[in-house]
């Protein structure tokens, strides 16, 4: 529970403003649209509200998703997604509004939205991680786990589809053998060497995923008098089974 509200905050000081802007927006189209009678402005309204109603009613589950392992990332955008969806709706009717008022409301109307989009800018840019990836996609996880993938006997379990492209192998993902490790359960023998290369082959994850580590466990459990070996190379981790 207190993980569950301290997540929540986070969420809540994060996106309180899109919220506030789109309870503005369909409030001020609601009576807009009723003072005119224009159909275009009820249109504008009922697509507003359609989204402020999908965000409220996926707020519950995107917070829940927020606390539980495994299938946490982006869980947010279910919420977020309808809420900026609306917004751009409700800032063209109310351009739409302001362009009828006259020459002075345009222009307030237009100064609102750069700011807005400003602040949207700030608060939701990417971070230097993200934006440095676009630039080097040759290095990216993904690239890098295809190429090896087809020259090497490598297991990345942080990127099985990359595999299955390069050699039409589907190895297990890190994820299915972690659940299977929070649940307290074990993998047959059987059932996880056939989702493994056969040896020798180098294990091979990001050192900064946790989770991949689980597998090296497994390994031990699963086959016991394999040699493991393990070493860093630049953000990768490899264990060389043998």
């Amino acid at each position: 529970m207190r993980l569950f509200l301290t997540e929540s905050g986070l969420f809540l000081r994060r996106y309180w403003l899109h919220y506030l802007l789109l309870i503005a927006l369909v409030l001020g189209l609601n009576v807009c649209s009723k003072q005119s009678g224009d159909n275009s402005l009820r249109f504008a309204f009922t697509l507003t509200a359609s989204s402020l109603i999908a965000a409220l009613v996926m707020l519950p589950f995107s917070l829940l998703g927020l606390v539980k392992v495994g299938g946490d990332v982006n869980n947010s955008a279910y919420s977020i997604q309808p809420v900026l969806f609306g917004l751009v709706i409700g800032g063209l009717a109310l351009f739409e509004i302001a362009g009828r008022a006259g020459l002075q409301w345009n222009v307030a109307a237009q100064s609102l939205m750069c700011a807005c989009l400003v602040g949207f800018i700030v608060t939701l840019r990417p971070g230097k991680q993200h934006l440095g990836s676009l630039l080097s996609v040759s290095a990216q996880p993904l690239v890098t786990a295809y190429n090896e993938s087809k020259t090497s006997n490598v297991w990345f379990p942080q990127f099985p589809l990359s595999t299955l492209l390069a050699t039409g192998h589907l190895y297990h993902h890190d994820w299915s053998v972690f659940a299977i490790f929070l649940a307290g359960k074990t993998v047959p023998a059987r059932q996880f060497a056939e989702g493994i290369p056969k040896a020798p082959f180098t294990l091979k994850f990001l050192a900064s995923n946790t989770e991949s580590d689980i597998i090296i466990t497994y390994l031990n459990l699963i086959l016991p008098g394999a040699s493991l070996s393990e070493k860093r190379v630049g953000p990768w981790k490899e264990v060389l089974v043998h």
